[in-house]
């Protein structure tokens, strides 16, 4: 149960850090000058589904995916969110259509880098404790 709260935790952590580097971006014109049409919120109503979604999200490292291997571990780990968001969350939920194609041709590859740099982050911070 330990290793479930703190692979949690790591993930909910490495998602504050990711959305705050999103915003970042956004804020400077990042995403729009990519020809993507969404910024993300930085706000309570923005950041407490990424928070809660980093930390499920988290327990994905507890699975054994390329152990030892934490560039390609970090890759694997975030093909999941990213295919969730695209092929679920996008054109059911939100109805941005498949992979969200109408904010913008290369919304795919902006999700991916984000859910990228999260899982980065989450395998760099689980590996130091």
């Amino acid at each position: 149960m330990k290793k479930w709260l703190l692979m949690y935790g790591v993930g909910s952590a490495a998602a504050l850090i990711a959305a705050v580097l999103h915003w970042v971006l956004a804020r400077y014109g990042f995403s729009y000058e990519l020809g993507a049409d969404f910024a993300p919120s930085i706000g309570a109503r923005g950041l407490y589904p990424k928070l809660v979604w980093g930390g499920v999200a988290g327990w994905l490292l507890l699975l054994p995916l390329a152990a030892g291997r934490w560039l390609m571990r970090s890759v694997i780990i975030a093909l999941v969110p990213t295919l969730v968001q695209l092929l679920i969350i996008y054109p059911v939920m939100t109805g941005y259509g498949f992979a969200g194609l109408s904010l913008g041709i290369v919304t795919p590859l902006i999700v991916f880098s984000v859910f990228w740099c999260w899982a980065l982050i989450a395998v760099a911070i689980s590996r130091l404790i």
